[in-house]
C-alpha cells in the first residue's frame, strides 16, 4: 500500500513541476525586450488592453490556518494558469472527473464558454480568497456564489481540484 501511495505523490509531484518549468519558460520567453536609450518613450497606448491584476493566493485558509504545501502547490500553479487563461495547463491540474463530467468537457463548457475569458478571471479572483475547510476538502468562494473546490483524496490517491462553478449563489458549495 505505501508504495501505491508514493507512487501517487510522486506523480502528482512530477506533474506540477512540469507546469513550474513551463511557467518558468513561458516567462522567460514572454518578457519584452529592454528598452534602448536611443528609443524614446512611447506616448501610445498598446492596441490590445492589458490585463488586471490577477491578485495572489492566501496561505492560510478562513480559520487562520495555513495550508499544506502540496494544497498551496496545486492552488498557486491553478491561480497562475487562470491568470493566463491557459487551457492546457489547467486541463492537467484538474481532477480525471470534474464538476460531475470530464476535466475537457469543463474546459469547453464553463471557461471557454465565456466572453473574452471571463471564467479564468473570476477562478483567478475566486483563488485568491480564504479557503473553507471541510470534512470532504477545501472551497473557495466568493461572496456571489463563485467557487471553487479540492476533494481531500484518499490513502492512495492525493487530494486534487474537483469543481469549479460561476455566481451560483445559494446553491454554491460554500454557502
Amino acid at each position: 500500500m505505501h508504495v501505491i501511495v508514493k507512487a501517487t505523490i510522486a506523480a502528482s509531484a512530477l506533474v506540477l513541476a512540469a507546469i513550474g518549468i513551463r511557467i518558468a519558460q513561458d516567462a522567460s520567453t514572454t518578457a519584452p525586450p529592454p528598452p534602448t536609450a536611443a528609443a524614446p518613450p512611447s506616448t501610445t497606448s498598446a492596441t490590445t488592453p492589458a490585463r488586471r491584476p490577477c491578485g495572489t493566493v492566501l496561505t492560510e485558509d478562513a480559520s487562520s490556518l495555513p495550508l499544506d504545501q502540496t494544497t498551496l502547490t496545486l492552488v498557486r500553479s491553478i491561480h497562475d494558469a487562470a491568470c493566463r487563461h491557459d487551457h492546457d495547463d489547467l486541463v492537467l491540474l484538474m481532477e480525471p472527473r470534474f464538476g460531475g463530467g470530464t476535466a475537457h468537457e469543463a474546459i469547453a463548457g464553463t471557461l471557454a464558454a465565456t466572453p473574452e475569458g471571463a471564467a479564468f478571471d473570476t477562478l483567478a479572483a475566486v483563488l485568491g480568497t480564504a479557503a473553507e475547510g471541510g470534512q470532504g476538502g477545501i472551497t473557495y468562494c466568493t461572496p456571489r456564489g463563485d467557487f471553487a473546490s479540492f476533494d481531500r483524496g484518499t490513502i492512495t490517491r492525493p487530494g486534487g481540484w474537483s469543481d469549479f462553478g460561476m455566481a451560483r449563489g445559494e446553491n454554491a458549495p460554500c454557502r
